[in-house]
């Protein structure tokens, strides 16, 4: 692929794993730019020319194996209908330890897969944390059943309740696996769907033309934009500070030298005072510019905190009709799964963490006020050494 130029240039092939027993295969890719691995989730693997070549006697190892992988997505498709498995499955046992390996060496902030390997995409970046899932027509997490009283089940809508990434499902308009799901009345989804008007199907070929590279670009750069404005405003503030500071030291260098080595008692204090309100001022903008990121970002997700709380209501209802919405409602409150856990609580740590960051903010804009009635009574007295700090005030 990198000889035809089509494998991504910032990104650098580390480890691969296959689970013979299981057919989950992994891959892990360096991110040059950023320093992070990024997994990939192998799909189903449809191997029909090795069938065929069986069926009529060539039964070489490459077509044997072929079949075989075959036969165990297929049987791990099946199992999504009748027993969807969590991360603690016997299926995802080898898988996390070479993720383990992974994440022993490198950071990863983003996991990826199509149909199948989107589902254990999802499953496996809920289990370890991993920031971003963006999966492509996954299959999705239960079909026909999601019994929160059954293992497997409360430990997926465990999964789901304590994720705090982002899970992002690029979806074809026309995806026969999406379609096919709708005769089914408790199929479950994680994480909130981007609908590509495009007329393609399942084919993960259907993301790869420039129209749909371009979208889903634009829409990853949205989750990673909370982080990145603060990187911004950080290095901004802190330029700002670093040219001011030298500014400041500039100023007591040439104070030095019309004095002839020294610094008058004055001189000295408003220096100190100077460095010290810079310091605050930087410190205050970093507090006001995160507060604007808070309030952006919970405009954006309050309205995921209500969807998430209705995924699970869904998939509590697919224990079956035998149980009323208050029997759904209550077994999803035994495993901590209710409206207070997956909507006002988020909602609340989003607030709480905006309170804690404007006291901090009025505590130093307090500081910042007193410095400067410092810095004021010494110059007011000072004519000459309100001239020379100039701007600096």
């Amino acid at each position: 692929m990198k000889a035809k130029k089509k494998f991504p240039s910032n990104l650098e092939y580390v480890d691969s794993y296959t689970d013979s027993l299981n057919g989950v295969t992994t891959s892990a890719f360096l991110n040059k730019d950023t320093g992070k691995v990024t997994l990939g989730m192998t799909g189903t693997n449809i191997q029909g020319e090795a069938f065929k070549k069986l069926k009529e006697g060539e039964f070489s190892r490459q077509n044997v194996t072929n079949a075989l992988e075959t036969v165990k997505d297929g049987y791990a498709d099946l199992k999504i209908l009748y027993s969807p498995a969590s991360d603690q499955n016997y299926r995802y046992a080898n898988t996390q330890e070479f993720i383990n390996k992974i994440k022993s060496k490198y950071d990863i902030d983003f996991i990826t897969g199509h149909s199948l390997g989107g589902r254990d995409a999802v499953v496996l970046g809920m289990s370890n944390g991993i920031p971003n899932i963006v999966v492509y027509n996954p299959a999705p997490i239960s079909i026909n059943s999601l019994n929160p009283n059954s293992p497997d089940g409360k430990r997926l809508l465990e999964l789901y309740k304590n994720y705090k990434g982002n899970i992002t499902r690029f979806v074809a308009e026309n995806d026969a696996l999406t379609e096919n799901l709708k005769k089914y009345k408790h199929y479950v989804f994680f994480g909130n769907d981007k609908v590509f008007k495009n007329g393609k199907g399942h084919e993960m070929e259907g993301f790869l033309t420039e129209e749909e590279q371009k979208a889903i670009k634009k829409e990853l750069k949205k989750l990673q934009g909370y982080a990145e404005e603060n990187n911004k405003s950080f290095v901004k503030n802190s330029n700002n500070a670093i040219s001011k500071l030298a500014s400041i030291e500039l100023l007591r260098a040439n104070m030095m030298t019309t004095n002839g080595g020294g610094l008058s008692s004055s001189q000295q204090k408003v220096l100190e005072s100077l460095t010290a309100l810079t310091i605050a001022q930087s410190f205050s903008q970093l507090i006001d510019d995160e507060i604007n990121q808070i309030k952006k970002m919970y405009n954006e997700k309050k309205k995921e905190f209500g969807k998430n709380w209705e995924d699970a209501q869904k998939a509590g209802k697919a224990v079956g009709e035998d149980l009323s919405v208050n029997g759904v409602l209550n077994a999803l409150d035994e495993g901590q799964v209710n409206e207070s856990s997956m909507v006002r609580e988020p909602e609340q740590m989003i607030s709480a963490k905006e309170r804690q960051l404007s006291t901090i903010g009025s505590s130093v804009s307090n500081y910042i006020m007193r410095v400067r009635l410092s810095i004021n009574e010494i110059v007011d007295k000072d004519q000459v050494l309100a001239s020379q700090i100039g701007g600096l005030l």
